[in-house]
């Protein structure tokens, strides 16, 4: 855990990682894509985590509810960053998730 602070503490301290982060975040405001999730036919993993607040529960659930032919996972006691609090049962959802999906439709 000491590890991983001090590797975050220099990504979010580092002020071009932070002007990035502003402009993805300023982007994001003005782009809403809810009413054509509809639209979206390959297969489609919603990895939704149960400590998540900057994509809450309820909105990944709005999400794969609006997919055609969604799965959705909960990951437990995980926040936002699943792929690094929970590495192994992240890449075990996704390598499932894409090992089950035709090989046509994975890019």
């Amino acid at each position: 855990m000491n590890n991983r602070k001090k590797i975050l503490l220099g990504v979010f301290s580092n002020p071009v990682f932070i002007n990035a982060m502003i402009r993805l975040t300023n982007s994001a405001n003005d782009h809403d894509v809810r009413d054509r999730l509809h639209e979206i036919q390959a297969p489609t993993l919603v990895v939704s985590c149960e400590h998540d607040y900057i994509t809450p529960a309820q909105e990944q659930t709005f999400i794969a509810s609006k997919i055609p032919h969604a799965s959705l996972v909960m990951i437990p006691d995980s926040g936002h960053a699943s792929m690094y609090e929970k590495p192994m049962l992240f890449s075990s959802l996704v390598l499932g998730f894409v090992s089950t999906s035709k090989s046509d439709d994975v890019i």
